[in-house]
């Protein structure tokens, strides 16, 4: 799966690519290409896929047809020419074209991608300069590059990338001699731009990364000393910037929560019920182990991409989890299965993140009323209600069921609520007593693969 926490706050390097057109050309302007890598062999979060350009298999022999055995050892001005040669209108739109629709829609994973979104792309670059008679101010090719530094955790068995630092930089740049610079010195030059500024970014520590403001200038100053030690074969043309994005998922996890107003007087339809349910409630889900429900629970609402929020998971889940009646048969699945596995995957990434024992937390009430004979009629006289939480650890995810989680979790509710009952119906109850049943009927319930370790009580009124 790619990954999503790109930035895309620098446009400005996609915005480079669309010529301002000073003469030539004015009716065909060039569109923006999604150059360039990551690193090398990784390629940019800027390739998009366009239903309506698609690619063709002519598209593709086309651009492989221009990958022969020599290639690299080619001059930058013969290669060039063979693919895009800028001085021939129709033939050079065409070639564009077709080059276009690779750039936007190829997937990533092609064994070509590299030769296409690489050698192909800076050929295109460098002709599309020379073709369209730019501006004097952007007659120079463009490259732009970035690199990313991240780190992993394994969170129910899934790899989650937990912080990410990312850097997008672009310059301009000029081969004073095409007819002696190859393709490969080319190739090698712009990509070793590439190569040094990761191993600036691999080298910084992470309460650097932190500090967006400082490590872009550091940045930007190290992407101008790496360029100013280009060989005379291609040499920086004077212009560059840069732009850097710090992401920490435990720094903006909102833990999916409910989103939706108490005000809404809206409720959720037919459609949005029976997609969360059939998202959601996986066949045989209540003998899956935490591990793999969790992870699943997860990936339903990390692979939510519909914008439209009549057919998003996550929209319908919200809707169904604050509409659903109390007597609707997945009221449980909704209220209890879903976000404790949500609550735990999250637990699990904050300990992951911290390197510190995190467990989960699951919310409660309880209360409870005493009634006497008033004249004949049932008059309540003592009444106690308690706000509460508590924290639980998963020993064995492999091997805890979703039934047992969930089994253990309300056997927890029912024993607080039976004590504060029992007690209620014996006298009195004070705070101290129903935390004290809590940790009770917490302890009852555990067992070798879940246990109970620790609650709070944040409301409690007892009154007559």
């Amino acid at each position: 799966m790619m990954h999503k926490t790109w930035s895309t706050a620098s446009v400005s390097i996609l915005a480079l690519g669309i010529a301002i057109v000073c003469s030539a050309c004015t009716t065909h302007a060039p569109e923006p290409v999604p150059t360039h890598v990551d690193r090398p062999g990784m390629y940019s979060r800027f390739h998009f896929s366009n239903r309506d350009s698609q690619y063709t298999k002519a598209d593709y022999d086309l651009a492989l047809s221009f990958r022969s055995e020599n290639y690299k050892e080619l001059t930058v001005d013969a290669f060039n020419r063979s693919v895009l040669d800028w001085e021939t209108e129709d033939a050079f739109h065409k070639t564009e074209d077709s080059l276009q629709r690779l750039f936007w829609t190829l997937p990533e994973e092609d064994p070509n991608a590299d030769f296409i979104f690489t050698t192909l792309s800076y050929t295109r670059e460098e002709c599309r300069t020379k073709h369209y008679n730019l501006c004097k101010r952007e007659r120079n090719p463009t490259y732009s590059g970035s690199a990313k530094r991240e780190t992993f955790g394994d969170i129910f068995g899934d790899s989650v990338v937990l912080t990410s630092g990312y850097v997008d930089f672009w310059f301009d740049y000029t081969i004073p001699d095409t007819t002696a610079l190859t393709v490969a010195q080319r190739d090698d030059a712009l990509q070793s731009v590439d190569t040094e500024m990761q191993k600036f970014l691999d080298s910084q520590t992470e309460k650097a990364l932190k500090d967006e403001k400082s490590m872009e200038k550091a940045l930007l100053s190290e992407l101008k000393q790496i360029l100013g030690k280009l060989d005379d074969g291609l040499t920086y043309a004077g212009e560059c910037d840069v732009s850097y994005d710090w992401d920490s998922n435990m720094e903006k996890e909102d833990r999916n929560k409910n989103t939706i107003s108490e005000s809404s007087t809206d409720t959720y339809t037919k459609e949005q019920y029976d997609l969360a349910l059939r998202s959601l409630q996986f066949p045989d889900y209540e003998n899956m182990s935490i591990a793999e429900f969790d992870r699943k629970i997860n990936a339903a609402f990390m692979n939510d991409e519909e914008e439209d929020n009549a057919k998003s998971l996550n929209f319908a889940y919200e809707m169904v989890t604050y509409h659903l009646p109390d007597t609707d048969p997945n009221r449980m699945f909704f209220h209890l299965t879903v976000p404790s596995s949500l609550e735990e995957y999250y637990a699990k990434t904050r300990e992951v993140f911290s390197g510190k024992p995190a467990d989960p937390e699951f919310s409660g009430h309880s209360s409870s009323y005493k009634e006497e004979d008033v004249f004949g009629d049932r008059v309540q006289t003592d009444c106690a209600e308690a706000d509460y939480s508590f924290t639980y650890r998963i020993l064995e995810p492999d091997q805890l069921t979703v039934r047992e989680r969930d089994q253990f979790l309300t056997a927890v509710e029912k024993g607080a609520q039976e004590f504060l009952k029992n007690k209620l119906d014996s006298g009195s109850i004070t705070e101290a007593d129903f935390k004290a049943g809590l940790e009770a009927a917490g302890k009852a319930a555990s067992n070798a693969r879940i246990t109970f370790t620790g609650c709070e009580i944040y409301g409690f009124d007892s009154y007559r």
